[in-house]
């Protein structure tokens, strides 16, 4: 690749976050014999070029822009991942791009396809030549990790691309091209009612669960295909989160067994059901582990009636929404150990509607997880005690949509709750306020909050709903996405 102007002609767009493209070299794979060996990369010399994830600073070298961090604090980074993330989940991938937006426009771009790797890019001159740059590339953060003997591990695969004839849009543009045509989760690129539009709505109890359906019983008829119940319903539900492992029924809230699907398949739609960590506390990389948690998995998807009590035969959960720690933290086995799990639930029950959501999305993106979710959660957190869904989408989608595609990224637009209060807030939520926020969701897939009494403005979601479904949907999956204005900041219009 050339360079025009020396250093200050280079642009850097250096995106720590989900997916990429290019074309993958084959992962390789190594065996030790040693009583426990340490695969080791070997990065070669490099400085660095780092601003605040998300953020947008003028350099000697052009423009450097990332993706994600784990700051929460809207002052410093406007890029929030997940009130529970640590920043520790992403994919490397840099783009390095050359000229404007005009035809002379060119760059490259590369990256790993697991989110265990790092790259770093020099930004200064190398040596008495204007014209080169040194990059680094290592794997993990620790460079290394342990293996016992004899094992068999993949190490994460390289993909690069270069392209020719605009600007860093127009290069993650041609990179999210190929992933959609190539590597994109088959089920989305195959069906266009997909992704599904989703309600979210707190179906925690048998009572509530009926009585909704009684005040929503045309959800179907608008044109909604999905409902979400979060993690209420669960028979282990509590503050803390990383301690819900038992995928059973609240049996107060469900007295006579989990009907929730039955009642949902009742009414036309499907169940978008949240069941967090590992079942019972396995372990991932530990194949006993994996088998059990698969089998659960298939029980709860496609009961018989008999195993598990309290569902009723053949209806069980469509969509399940993991959480939290689905695998064990910077532990690369047990990611490895997740994605055949989720390989082997495809293979036993994809053929009959298993889809996944990947609810830890906010802070878990990577190439290889958005070759297997049907979507994930963009952004997990607020700006204030009403707002803050909106906003901190935007401003997430802005920097994801260089790299995901659109219909993998979704929203989260329950913005009239009211988080000091702890209540929720129709009156904060006008006609104007409920329409900024459904057509926020049209950038994406769409899912809107949507509780029986307290939302005021059910007419102008109906008319959402179905400008979504008829016009928008179409045309987001591999979409090209542009940047025309800078991101979000409350205060002036952004522009995608």
């Amino acid at each position: 690749m050339s360079r025009r102007g020396g250093v200050a002609a280079l642009a850097l767009l250096a995106l720590v976050t989900g997916a990429c493209s290019g074309h993958p070299t084959p992962a390789r794979r190594l065996s030790t014999s040693s009583s426990s060996r340490r695969a080791k990369s070997t990065p070669s010399a490099g400085g660095t070029a780092h601003t605040p994830d998300g953020a947008v600073q003028a350099a000697t070298t052009g423009t450097v822009l990332t993706s994600l961090s784990s700051q929460q604090d809207p002052a410093i980074d406007y890029r929030a991942t997940n009130i529970l993330g640590s920043g520790d989940y992403f994919l490397p991938f840099t783009l390095l791009q050359v000229g404007g937006d005009t035809a002379a426009g060119h760059g490259l771009y590369y990256g790993y396809d697991k989110p265990y790797g790092q790259f770093q890019i020099d930004n200064k001159v190398w040596g008495s030549d204007p014209n080169r740059i040194r990059a680094k590339s290592m794997l993990w953060w620790e460079h290394s990790f342990n293996q016992v003997n004899g094992a068999s591990t993949e190490l994460p695969g390289i993909f690069y691309g270069t392209y020719r004839g605009g600007d860093a849009d127009y290069g993650t543009n041609v990179m999210k091209k190929w992933f959609w045509a190539h590597k994109m989760t088959p089920t989305i690129r195959a069906n266009t009612q997909e992704p599904l539009i989703t309600v979210a709505a707190p179906l925690d109890t048998a009572d509530y669960a009926e009585d909704y359906f009684d005040y929503y019983p045309d959800l179907a008829q608008w044109g909604v295909q999905l409902v979400k119940e979060d993690a209420q319903w669960l028979s282990d539900f509590n503050a803390n989160y990383e301690t819900m492992v038992a995928w059973t029924p609240n049996t107060t809230y469900w007295p006579s067994g989990f009907t929730l699907p039955k009642l949902v398949h009742d009414n036309g739609l499907l169940l978008d059901l949240y069941m967090s960590n590992t079942f019972q506390g396995g372990d991932m990389a530990d194949s006993t582990d994996r088998a059990t948690e698969l089998n659960a998995l298939v029980e709860r998807f496609a009961p018989d009636g008999v195993t598990l009590s309290w569902l009723t035969a053949g209806d069980g959960f469509d969509y399940w929404r993991s959480d939290i720690n689905y695998e064990a933290s910077l532990n690369y086995n047990s990611h490895l150990g997740f994605l055949k799990l989720m390989d082997d639930m495809i293979t036993v029950a994809g053929g009959s509607g298993f889809r996944w959501e990947n609810t830890s999305a906010a802070s878990k993106k990577s190439f290889d997880l958005l070759e297997r979710q049907s979507w994930g959660c963009t952004n997990d957190e607020r700006i204030d005690q009403y707002a803050g869904a909106i906003e901190y989408f935007r401003m997430v989608y802005y920097a994801n949509s260089y790299v995901i595609n659109p219909v993998q990224l979704c929203d989260q637009n329950d913005d009239f709750y009211d988080y000091v209060q702890h209540s929720y807030n129709p009156a904060y939520y006008s006609e104007a306020k409920a329409k900024y926020s459904c057509r926020t969701g049209f950038l994406s897939a769409w899912m809107h909050w949507l509780a029986a009494g307290y939302n005021p403005h059910d007419d102008v979601y109906e008319e959402h709903v179905a400008l979504y479904a008829t016009y928008q949907r179409p045309i987001l999956g591999g979409a090209n996405v542009y940047h025309i204005l800078p991101i979000a900041d409350q205060l002036h219009w952004d522009g995608i």
